[in-house]
């Protein structure tokens, strides 16, 4: 009788376990290869230019990295709970060749004592059979190792493909933000002309040269109580339409300009709902803004409120309440609105994961402008 309980052609489980960990620390030096070549990529990435594109163009390039960004981050959902699966697949096949390397031990010491031929045929039977299924076991262990390694590699390799989107994505955001800000202003400079010619302010005294001059000096045109369709349009841009519900990075269901009230899987709607939807997700933000100004004592004018109504449905209303931006803007007996330091408070809320993310970045520079409006 064979001695070696392992040898029925396959490996045994501690050559698995090492097969195994080649395996990881060959992946290991894949992904550090890969990280070595990122900054080039980086570079190649971040210098994508968008200056001859149009605002359309952007703002569709925007929604495609977005869709993709979306499309990646599911796959690797799908991937991390293929290797769970695979994991305990392996966990399982490795606890059950354990339970047959120790009954094979004991038949092997048994037999050692058997009185009869008969009661030793029947335990070599006993053994022959477990060497078997101890055979099949290996092979099933070693499927499942190598569907985790494939399975790990891909998930790197989506990884990487993930952090490029991004920065296409973010660089597209910041783009389409500069030329959003840049079509204010010149729609804000054309009012301004039309009121000139008009007659206007045509002649401005001392006190409208120095507002003129004073960046910091309250801004004309009252609220409306209703943000503006600039910043509708504005906002639409950051969030991004999707007319098929999906999943968010939370595991909220969401559909439209991240409308989440109400949604359930495989709804659809159309571009009129999703801005009713829009619209009706502002209007507590818009009541909130509303309060908070007449809490305060503070006169907005509609830019600032535009900027305040997107700055809370991004970050909060008590984000909003605890930053001190409408104290800011109020007007006292003797002392103007202090727009600068609103603006670059509003400047501050840029991080997420402990990160500063660029697209927060130009988002705050696009609503602090609004301040002036």
């Amino acid at each position: 009788m064979p001695e070696n309980i392992k040898g029925v052609g396959s490996k045994d489980y501690t050559s698995l376990k090492l097969d195994l960990e080649n395996k990881e620390r060959k992946a290991e030096t894949l992904s550090a290869q890969s990280n070595s070549s990122k900054k080039s990529d980086e570079t190649e990435f971040l210098d994508v230019d968008f200056d001859d594109m149009s605002l359309e163009d952007v703002q569709k390039t925007v929604l495609e990295l977005q869709t993709e960004l979306m499309v990646i981050q599911t796959q690797l959902k799908s991937l991390e709970e293929l290797i769970k699966s695979d994991e305990k697949i392996q966990k399982m096949y490795e606890k059950q060749y354990e339970s047959y390397e120790a009954e094979l031990d004991k038949l092997l010491n048994e037999v050692k004592n058997a009185e009869t031929a008969d009661e030793k045929d029947r335990m070599q039977l006993r053994i022959s059979n477990i060497k078997s299924s101890m055979g099949s076991l290996s092979m099933q262990i070693q499927s499942a190792i190598n569907l985790i390694y494939d399975h790990k590699n891909m998930s790197s390799s989506l990884k990487s493909e993930y952090s490029k989107t991004n920065m296409n994505y973010q660089s597209a955001m910041m783009a389409q933000n500069s030329k959003l800000q840049a079509q204010a202003l010149a729609n804000a400079q054309a009012a301004a002309s039309l009121n000139s010619a008009s007659g206007i302010s045509s002649t401005p005294n001392a006190q409208t040269t120095e507002v003129a001059q004073d960046a910091s000096a309250t801004p004309k045109g009252a609220s409306t109580g209703r943000v503006s369709d600039n910043m509708l349009n504005a906002l639409k841009n950051w969030e991004g339409l999707r007319t098929t519900a999906y999943r968010c990075p939370a595991g909220v269901w969401t559909i439209g300009y991240g409308h989440t009230k109400g949604v359930s899987e495989g709804q659809t709607i159309s571009e009129a709902q999703a801005e009713q939807y829009l619209r009706q997700d502002l209007q507590s933000f818009e009541n909130e803004v509303t309060n908070m100004a007449n809490a305060a004592g503070v006169k907005l004018s509609q830019g600032q409120f535009d900027a305040l109504v997107s700055f809370a449905y991004n970050c909060g209303g008590g984000a909003l309440q605890k930053s001190g931006i409408l104290g800011m803007l109020k007007t006292e007996e003797g002392k103007k609105p202090d727009i600068a330091a609103a603006a670059n408070k509003m400047n501050e809320y840029v991080h997420g994961g402990g990160q500063v993310l660029p697209g927060l970045v130009s988002r705050r520079k696009t609503e602090s402008s609004w301040l002036y409006a």
